[in-house]
């Protein structure tokens, strides 16, 4: 079954015994946010993926905010769920679980990084 982030969340905080809490960010800075991170800016430049955003006068820059925006909205009402069914598919054998994981030796502490 397709796991959520916040089902994610509250399998770590029973694991650690402690709250965690996420802070979003408001729905501009999350656009800007991803929009640097794919394109490398607002405006100009390559961005972590090295996509670049349209040259000036192009109206596709537009798009790629709009696309942004209707992708961010889209998860806001829908979440982000991951399947297990990919990832099965790709590794060739049954994924290891949320929970699996962290009983994995050492994956909380420091020294196994």
């Amino acid at each position: 079954m397709p796991i959520s982030e916040t089902e994610i969340i509250q399998i770590i905080e029973k694991r650690i015994g402690k709250k965690i809490e996420l802070k979003t960010p408001s729905f501009e800075t999350g656009v800007n946010k991803l929009i640097r991170a794919l394109y490398g800016g607002e405006e100009k430049g390559d961005g972590e993926l090295g996509l670049g955003l349209a040259s000036e006068g192009d109206l596709r820059g537009d798009l790629v905010r709009d696309t942004v925006e209707h992708l961010i909205l889209f998860y806001n009402r829908r979440g982000l769920k991951g399947s297990p069914n990919v990832l099965r598919w790709l590794l060739g054998r049954e994924p290891t679980s949320v929970v699996q994981a962290l009983e994995l030796p050492c994956l909380l502490q420091d020294s196994c990084m």
